[in-house]
């Protein structure tokens, strides 16, 4: 060891450039005073002499300069030499280290690998889809506009109106643009068959409020967006690709859609699109602003902020706008409608929108695997420390060799850079594979999944966070003085008990500190679980068992009428009864579960339009004959046959929820509703439906009505169903006759696409409702388990290094008589007593950390004290088992061995 030049390397350092810089200046000055003598030897004065002399050589100065910077070059790079030198040494003594403790070095690195992927995957979710702008210029100024109205339910919001939305778009001076939607579906036939795809309906100002661009072609213009325009369409960058072969001459083609010839004009730059659905064909919207206001609120509207406007300012011009409607618009926006319905114009940031709830949910998550990563880090830097101690000899001998305590802080350093810069290599691929967990396990609607993966931000952040794991672990031994001070207290006895026991002390902490952490964890993941088992075990009301569910729309062109609609539905289900294996079909506009969020306003006939009370809205279904058997949905009363509904008798089945609100007390058999004004006729209750859940599983069972397909003389629908969606109960396998199916709906129009086939009894446990908290269950569930794996490990470690480090205390007490069980359950008390400690710390974290979950929890408190107990006792006991393997070596110390040895 070369200690004093260590020590005083920069001193030397810098006198020796000093050095450098005088020998180099004497050389120079030497070669000068040459040039005078020989000037001086030619008969020149002196004054001649060094004129000559300098005209030849030069300024000193420049040429001492000169030399002096190519010399300091030449330097730096031996120093940068001598650096990467010493630094590839000191990263193969860390190797080398870690290969001679691989037990340690393999746990570390697993154990880091795993936490690291967990937090690296989801701050790529978190950066992706809750931090990162949505892919729009300037998406920031974008603002997302609905309508609350509370007194519907507590979620419920609708839409704008046609005439609400001129009304924002000419007189709210905080918009520089607004464009209006609708989503839908269109029939898009060609010479592969038929086919349904995702279509929306846009004005042209969404063009500019989006900022749009044509990957070829052009965009919706003025002209085009006017009632009863021209019939153009613009197809998405996606579907241009799969449908067209990305021909660039598609444009001018016609595209046959719901029946009807559409001019393809352009084509949509690639991930240009509307921000919470994938249309692949858009249409012009074509409102009236001149028509008549009604209160129909259909229109989705999306605005880009005016340059130095606020969302703030922007809600309240509109919240201006919208107390003037009930003057502006008398007939659709009563004072009763407003008060009763609390009916308002709510703005949002746009992101807002697109995330919905899920944007907290990944926080949360976000946050868990934050503590999996502080868990796993408090696990390594027990270990850590436990093999400092088991080290003291080799840094003794290191330090009385002459190595200072920053080399020997380097050395750690190195040792654990090294190794956490190889977690977090290997934790990119699991990074990867957590965000492909993630994926599959997303509930439908998540939002810019497919933006999703790893990219250059998260191999930066998980590298960054390594080398800051690294450089932290390297740091602990000198926190708790294991470095620099052993040779100084080699021969202080009391000294080194007390440091022994300060580090035990540490350790213990931490040790708590993981339990306490782990039980957070637990519960949460306790919550989730008992939430999703209330959800399963929920009854909907209606039996979804061996149903085959698709969807079908029969285009406006060939069936316009009623009439025409009718038949279709009538021919098909009676056929589609006919094939082997299906005992029963029925179609409907709303099928319970995946049709939610759609009400009407509904007029009852007791209810005299002179009392200006405004009508409910309420969810409003079209329903064919044996709908209700078809889902096991028991009905009080009758359900209407085909004869009822063509006879013009009108009749309905309201559900019991509807019944109890509308005529408490009384029954409704033959009470009279209609979804068009008070005047007479009126439809007439037939059937009382059982309740039964509609909007979701964790939802209340909804109060509803379904009218019949054909509407009675003088009191009309709101249109004919085109858009059905078809239940068939099989005797087995609802998928296996798919195939029938389809091949039943060619034959009778070739037309008519079979659309999204699918398990009825699958979808309805795969709704948003089950599946946004399976979701959070799962990843919860994984972190709960690592946490409760690590917590485990660290308990198993720690214990059984106290019993190596109290060997002579175990020696003696056996020695002298004491039993295996004594000095097991010794050893066992003092462990337990910390588990507990950290449980006790870990129910009030709790406690306070699970009260953020209660917006996904369903039929259970964030305080339920059943799943905090079984968290606990199964923490504990899981904890117990690792404290008893590990104090068992405790018997088997030998007292001989051990009190010789020392």
């Amino acid at each position: 060891m070369t200690a004093p030049s260590d020590r005083y390397a920069d001193l030397y350092a810098l006198i020796g450039r000093k050095r450098l810089d005088r020998d180099v200046l004497d050389e120079l000055e030497h070669h000068f005073d040459e040039l005078v003598d020989d000037a001086l030897r030619d008969g020149l004065s002196e004054q001649e002499a060094r004129a000559r002399a300098l005209e030849k050589f030069g300024s000193v100065e420049r040429a001492r300069a000169a030399t002096t910077a190519v010399d300091r070059r030449s330097h730096r790079r031996l120093e940068v030499s001598e650096s990467l030198h010493d630094f590839g040494r000191a990263v193969r003594q860390a190797a080398r280290g870690l290969r001679r403790r691989p037990e340690f070095s393999v746990f570390a690195l697993l154990t880091l690998t795993v936490a690291l992927g967990a937090f690296s995957a989801l701050f790529t979710v978190l950066d992706r889809l809750v931090v990162s702008p949505l892919g729009y210029d300037e998406a920031d100024r974008l603002a997302y506009f609905d309508s609350p109205v509370p007194g519907v339910g507590p979620d419920a919001a609708w839409g704008l109106s046609v005439a609400g939305y001129f009304d924002i778009l000419d007189n709210v001076e905080s918009l520089e643009s607004l464009g209006a939607y609708s989503l839908g579906g269109a029939n898009v036939t060609s010479e592969a068959g038929p086919d349904r795809v995702q279509s929306a309906r846009v004005s042209a100002t969404m063009m500019r409020t989006l900022r749009l661009r044509p990957a070829a072609g052009r965009l919706f213009a003025a002209e085009d967006d006017i009632p009863n325009g021209p019939s153009v369409a613009l197809l998405s960058h996606g579907f241009w690709q799969t449908r067209f072969g990305a021909d660039p001459g598609v444009l001018g083609r016609t595209l046959e859609l719901n029946g009807f010839p559409y001019e393809i004009i352009g084509v949509l730059d690639e991930g240009h699109g509307l921000p919470d659905t994938r249309a692949e064909i858009w249409t012009p919207l074509q409102l009236d602003r001149s028509a008549r206001a009604v209160n129909a609120h259909w229109v989705r509207a999306i605005g880009r902020l005016a340059d130095g406007a606020s969302i703030d300012r922007l809600e309240a011009d509109v919240d201006r706008r919208t107390a003037g409607w009930v003057d502006l618009f008398p007939n659709a926006y009563s004072d009763s409608f407003m008060e009763e319905s609390g009916f308002s114009t709510r703005v949002m940031p746009l992101k807002d929108q697109v995330l919905g709830g899920v944007g907290r949910t990944i926080w949360i998550l976000f946050g868990a695997a934050g503590l999996l990563l502080v868990i796993a880090l408090a696990n390594i830097t027990n270990l850590y420390l436990v093999r400092t101690e088991a080290r003291r000899q080799d840094f003794e001998v290191r330090a009385a060799l002459g190595a200072s305590g920053r080399h020997l802080t380097w050395h750690c350093i190195t040792e654990t850079v090294l190794l956490a810069g190889l977690a977090g290599l290997l934790a990119i691929p699991v990074a990867q594979g957590g965000i492909s967990l993630l994926r599959s396990a997303a509930p439908p609607g998540l939002p810019r999944l497919s933006e999703l993966g790893v990219g250059g931000t998260t191999v930066a952040f998980t590298l960054l966070v390594a080398l800051l794991v690294g450089m932290g672990l390297g740091l602990v031994p000198l926190a708790y003085r294991v470095i620099g001070r052993h040779a100084h207290i080699a021969g202080a006895t009391g000294t080194r008990t007390t440091a022994s026991l300060k580090r035990q002390r540490a350790r213990r902490f931490m040790l708590a500190g993981q339990v306490a952490l782990a039980l957070v964890l637990l519960a949460a993941g306790g919550l989730m679980l008992r939430s999703l088992t209330e959800l399963r075990s929920t009854e909907p009301g209606f039996d979804p068992e061996g149903v085959l569910a698709f969807d079908l729309f029969i285009p406006y062109g060939t069936y316009s009428d009623y009439e025409a609609v009718g038949q279709f539905y009538r021919e098909l289900l009676d056929r589609l009864e006919g094939l082997p294996g299906v005992e029963r079909a029925a179609a409907t506009t709303r099928l319970p579960i995946e049709d939610a969020g759609y009400c009407s306003a509904v007029f009852v006939e007791d209810v005299p339009a002179e009392s200006q009370t405004a009508p409910p809205c309420l969810p409003t279904s079209l329903a064919t004959p044996g709908f209700f058997e078809t889902l096991d949905i028991p009905v009080d009363g009758v359900t209407p046959g085909w004869t009822d509904m063509m006879d013009g008798s009108g009749p309905v089945v309201v559900t019991e929820a509807l019944a109890a609100r509308m005529w408490p007390g009384e029954s409704a058999i033959g009470k009279g509703l209609r979804g068009n004004g008070w005047a007479q006729p009126f439809y007439r209750v037939v059937g009382v439906a059982r309740d039964f859940r509609s909007d979701g599983l964790d939802r209340a069972p909804i109060e509803g009505i379904y009218f019949p397909m054909y509407p009675i003389e003088g009191a009309p629908l709101w249109s004919p169903p085109n858009a059905m969606r078809v239940a068939v109960e099989t005797s087995g396998d609802p998928i296996a006759v798919a195939p029938a199916v389809r091949a039943l709906l060619a034959e009778m129009d070739p037309d008519v696409p079979f659309a999204n086939p699918r398990d009825y009894r699958e979808a309805v446990w795969s709704s948003p409702s089950v599946a946004r908290t399976s979701f959070s269950l799962i990843l919860l569930g994984i972190a709960a388990g690592l946490a409760l794996l690590l917590s485990t490990i660290g308990m198993y470690g720690v214990v059984s290094q106290l019993v190596v480090e109290r060997s002579n205390e175990i020696a003696v007490r056996i020695a002298m008589g004491a039993r295996l069980r004594e000095v097991v359950s010794m050893v066992m008390t003092q462990s337990i007593r910390v588990a507990l400690l950290g449980a006790a710390v870990g129910v009030v974290g709790a406690l306070a950390a699970t009260r953020a979950l209660r917006s996904v929890l369903y039929e259970v408190e964030p305080t339920d004290p059943l799943t905090f107990t079984l968290a606990t006792v199964t923490l504990l006991a899981t904890v117990a088992v690792a404290t008893f393997l590990a104090a068992r070596r405790a018997g088997r110390v030998d007292p001989i061995e051990t009190l010789r040895s020392d």
